[in-house]
């Protein structure tokens, strides 16, 4: 796991601060390569580079907070509760 950095602060597209339990929207790659597909996410860890991200399979991602979008934590809950099977 990451160390809590609290000098590490990373910026979404927008420009927007994102910090550890924040939900973006992030391109993630499957196995098979190929094209990424866009995910709902929750930032679970800040490097200095990238953040690790998870997704709704449990599994967890690093990606370039450049490649991330902020997403309104309401909009967010209403979403997964939508779209939960």
């Amino acid at each position: 796991m990451e160390k809590k950095n609290a000098a590490v602060q990373h910026q979404d597209i927008l420009g927007r601060n994102i910090n550890i339990n924040d939900w973006v929207a992030a391109p993630i790659r499957t196995w098979g390569g190929g094209s990424a597909n866009l995910s709902i996410c929750k930032i679970i860890g800040i490097t200095p580079k990238m953040v690790r991200v998870t997704s709704k399979r449990s599994l967890d991602y690093l990606v370039y907070p450049h490649n991330v979008v902020l997403l309104p934590t309401d909009e967010v809950a209403f979403h997964i509760l939508k779209n939960s099977d």
